[in-house]
């Protein structure tokens, strides 16, 4: 099949409405709301890749690896992931904690054993980083670098539209500024993609994002 989609708008309006239909799952009130939406987003990667051939999947950056569809140069692949991954640890996580600090400002002292507390790595990596990544950065940023090449300096086109959805979406779905400045993050986890050709990195380094996080707030008492 054609690699061609529809353009930018048409790309956009559908991100819009996913988005917009997962915010009020959240609001719904259900006790299922986060895997109902992980569900949306899922969904939504097999109705427009996943069933489709393997040059679709690998178009968009959605072989998990090689468990989905094989690659070509697995090891070369691998490798490639790791370094990225460590690359994007080493650089941004000391700045983020001391950053994450001055912000906040926390009066307690961190204490180990209540930061590692009931910790759901695996969750997050599941529930959370998979699904949407597979969604913003898998199939939609994939999509719209097709319809878009336009750059402005390192970030492309379709980085900012994405990023720009996905803060939409954790708007939409907690009425936070805060919440919104996931979109910053997200820049970061688009050009992983980029770099390196599928959401492994970007999915890993995302649930890695969010433990950090949580253990930050749970170690300094401010949860």
């Amino acid at each position: 099949m054609s690699l061609k989609v529809g353009g930018t708008t048409a790309l956009i309006a559908e991100g819009v409405a996913v988005v917009a239909l997962a915010a009020a799952l959240a609001h719904a009130g259900s006790e299922h709301g986060a895997t109902l939406i992980a569900g949306l987003f899922l969904g939504m990667c097999q109705w427009r890749s996943w069933r489709f051939d393997d040059a679709r999947v690998l178009g968009d950056g959605l072989a998990l690896g090689g468990l989905v569809v094989r690659l070509d140069e697995p090891l070369a692949a691998l490798r490639r992931s790791v370094w990225w991954l460590l690359l994007a640890v080493v650089l941004t996580f000391p700045p983020f904690v001391v950053a994450w600090r001055l912000a906040l400002n926390p009066v307690e002292s961190f204490v180990p054993t209540r930061a590692f507390a009931n910790l759901q790595p695996l969750a997050e990596l599941a529930l959370v980083a998979l699904p949407e990544e597979a969604f913003f950065r898998g199939y939609l940023q994939s999509r719209l670098s097709e319809s878009s090449s336009r750059r402005f300096g390192p970030l492309t086109h379709a980085n900012l539209v994405a990023s720009a959805l996905f803060a939409l979406g954790h708007f939409g779905t907690a009425i936070s500024f805060a919440r919104a400045s996931v979109f910053f993050p997200s820049l970061l986890f688009g050009v992983l993609r980029e770099r390196t050709g599928g959401i492994v990195v970007p999915m890993i380094f995302h649930a890695l994002c969010n433990v950090l996080s949580r253990v930050l707030f749970q170690g300094f008492g401010l949860v």
